[in-house]
């Protein structure tokens, strides 16, 4: 591949900069392609699962099939959320 060729891209989450604004002035202006944050829906989402199965009597992971569980450590991974303006 011809690096010459290749188009600069400058990507990075908001906390490289100041502020999760300042992330979306840069993405506007085209000075950086995109940034990622918590999926807060996502997670509560899990929580409210886990919730449910620690008081009605179920284990603890049941209904976890759709997530990225961490069978090592009983953890589930949430996704972060994409920003592209």
């Amino acid at each position: 591949m011809n690096k010459a060729l290749r188009k600069a891209v400058i990507a990075g989450n908001w906390k490289m900069n100041k502020t999760p604004a300042e992330a979306k002035e840069l993405i506007a202006a085209g000075s950086m392609v995109g940034s990622i944050k918590q999926d807060a829906e996502g997670m509560a989402a899990a929580i409210a699962l886990l919730a449910k199965n620690a008081t009605s009597g179920a284990a603890l992971m049941d209904g976890t099939d759709s997530y990225n569980v961490d069978d090592a450590s009983a953890k589930i991974r949430i996704p972060y959320a994409v920003y592209t303006g």
